[in-house]
């Protein structure tokens, strides 16, 4: 079976790009399309070097295309740390409505009025619909408004099917360790960036650590135990160490 990745006309003709910044455009392109949801994904959080190895492109070629590609805004890259970021193409308007082994790709230009509309339809999830009330995630709900999230934000989220409390909470856990605020977390979960990676046993985000303490002696500090034992398991360094936590708290 061929997978088709949908190429915006007018991309295929822009002359800002050289041949070979417009084949790394469609690599993206092909690595974030998800022809089941009809729509472009993040792609999973990287690094600079794995991102090359992924494309079979030169680290400094893929650096200057991706320059490139962002200056003229047909990429989003969103930086989870210094070194780890995802990518996904800039929102373009109009989505591929229908693919066909038979006939070309079509896309949808919204008219002014058909965008009035589509925006009143997104300002209005989570309202009622004409079979019945929308399904509400209560454990959602209730974190969104500890941590003094509105509306109709708390709406919107906790009525999203496809968000789950864990989704929620790790980027709410997040920004909060960066001390950062709310807004960036809201920001993150309505675009469904994936999650940073925390530390199971310190809490701390993206590869890095702080210092725990025992749970039975709270007094004793020290660093945590995955800074130069990263492959030891939750297990095996609770035998070690006992039950530790974040002097941070979390």
């Amino acid at each position: 079976m061929t997978i088709y990745t949908p190429i915006p006309n007018d991309m295929i003709h822009d002359r800002r790009l050289n041949k070979r910044q417009f084949h790394t455009y469609c690599v993206i392109m092909e690595h974030c399309w998800n022809p089941e949801a009809g729509s472009f994904d993040w792609i999973d959080p990287t690094s600079m070097p794995q991102l090359s190895k992924l494309f079979s492109i030169p680290r400094t070629t893929l650096i200057e295309h991706l320059r490139a590609l962002t200056d003229i805004k047909v990429i989003k890259i969103h930086r989870i740390s210094e070194i780890v970021f995802s990518i996904k193409p800039a929102e373009r308007v109009g989505e591929p409505t229908e693919l066909s082994v038979n006939r070309p790709i079509t896309i949808k230009y919204l008219t002014t009025k058909e965008k009035d509309s589509s925006d009143l339809k997104e300002e209005n999830v989570g309202q009622p619909t004409p079979v019945g009330q929308p399904t509400v995630n209560v454990e959602i709900e209730e974190i969104l408004r500890s941590r003094g999230v509105g509306e109709p934000i708390r709406t919107q989220f906790s009525t999203a099917p496809e968000l789950t409390f864990e989704y929620v909470k790790a980027w709410l856990d997040f920004v909060g360790w960066k001390s950062s605020p709310v807004a960036f977390a809201i920001s993150a979960i309505r675009d469904r960036l994936p999650i940073p990676v925390m530390c199971p046993i310190c809490h701390y985000p993206n590869g890095k650590h702080g210092s725990v303490t025992p749970k039975d002696n709270i007094g004793e500090v020290f660093m945590c135990p995955r800074e130069d034992y990263g492959h030891l398991s939750i297990e095996e360094i609770a035998e070690e160490y006992g039950e530790l936590q974040s002097v941070r708290g979390g």
